[in-house]
């Protein structure tokens, strides 16, 4: 009788390990958070130069996820991009099965130098979004990947 009570006990407990492990793992669809990008200085730092370039870096790059709005109903994707000069202007399209609103969104760099994208759509899928870059060798403008999402 004891070794069958310790063999529930060592079940429920492995049950309990999976389940905390599976909610701590879980990815998140969010949109992204609006953060402070700017990094602390090390305690030293000889090369001022090196010190600009690395804080550089951490304010550039781009971030995409989405959220269930409206489930059944509709969800959005959001594109945040880093790194701009503030006031520029640019223009981002995303592609996927289930687009509402416009493909191609217009959005102003602010102060910090982001700019913010929001797209409704209504289906599952991978929704990628694409900039526009002139080639001087074809003379037209061709799309560039940023990034893409799957929603489901």
């Amino acid at each position: 009788m004891n070794s069958k009570k310790i063999g529930i006990i060592l079940f429920v407990l492995v049950v309990l390990i999976i389940i905390i492990f599976m909610t701590t793992n879980k990815q998140t669809s969010e949109a992204p958070a609006v953060t402070d990008n700017t990094s602390p200085a090390p305690a030293e730092q000889s090369d001022q130069g090196e010190l600009s370039f690395i804080e550089s870096l951490t304010n550039i790059g781009t971030d995409i996820s989405f959220v269930h709005v409206v489930p059944g109903e509709y969800s959005e994707v959001y594109l945040l991009i880093r790194g701009g000069t503030p006031g520029e202007t640019k223009l981002v399209t995303l592609e996927g099965p289930g687009m509402v609103s416009d493909n191609d969104q217009m959005a102003t760099f602010d102060e910090n130098g982001e700019a913010r994208y929001t797209w409704r759509i209504n289906r599952y899928g991978e929704y990628s979004a694409y900039e526009d870059h002139y080639n001087p060798v074809t003379e037209e403008d061709e799309p560039e990947f940023i990034r893409s999402v799957v929603v489901n």
